[in-house]
């Protein structure tokens, strides 16, 4: 990448790729990774980050066409009492499973529960019609033809961050972020 920054340009390298929660965060962690983006409940140590707001996503239930409940009038929260709700493993992401399972607690109820180990597997069950699938609007299974979004039952907005350890001195961090948060798509 050729970053102009008025009478500079600076020859940079980046590279993307996709990981799990816990690969992000471990990645992070270890120096492999000098810039994370993944969803705010799950890098959410600002005496350990920086963490920048990129975007906000509506959280929306999701099930496959051939589910029962695709063929049902939703309209909150009882209606989801017999489902079963497809989670990414704690050990991926703890916070996210702990969001619904609390969640569902507080009205009255908990979850069937069937774990999965990433949210590449949760898609993936979800279009099979093994269950409720929880994801927000920026992911692609929203847009699948054969996916029902169960749009009358209200859960928490998430924000997209971006993530970088406090320690990291890589010189290209702010210019990184600058670029990207300006990019007009």
């Amino acid at each position: 990448m050729l970053a102009d920054r008025g009478q500079y340009e600076y020859n940079i390298a980046i590279f993307l790729y996709r990981d799990t929660f816990s690969g992000i965060r471990g990645k992070l962690e270890e120096g492999t990774l000098d810039i994370g983006i993944s969803l705010d409940f799950d890098i959410d140590d600002g005496e350990k980050y920086y963490i920048e707001k990129i975007t906000t996503s509506k959280t929306v239930f999701a099930v496959s066409e051939k589910h029962p409940l695709s063929k049902k009038v939703v309209t909150g929260w009882e209606d989801l009492k017999e489902e079963h709700f497809i989670l990414i493993d704690e050990r991926d992401s703890y916070a996210g499973s702990r969001m619904l399972i609390a969640d569902c607690k507080k009205r009255g109820f908990y979850p069937n529960v069937r774990y999965v180990p990433s949210l590449e597997t949760v898609m993936l069950c979800v279009e099979a019609g093994l269950g409720v699938g929880i994801v927000n609007t920026m992911n692609y299974l929203t847009l699948n033809p054969a996916i029902k979004i169960l749009e009358n039952i209200k859960l928490t907005d998430t924000d997209t961050v971006m993530a970088w350890e406090r320690k990291n001195m890589n010189p290209v961090i702010p210019l990184f972020k600058d670029i990207f948060l300006n990019i007009q798509v």
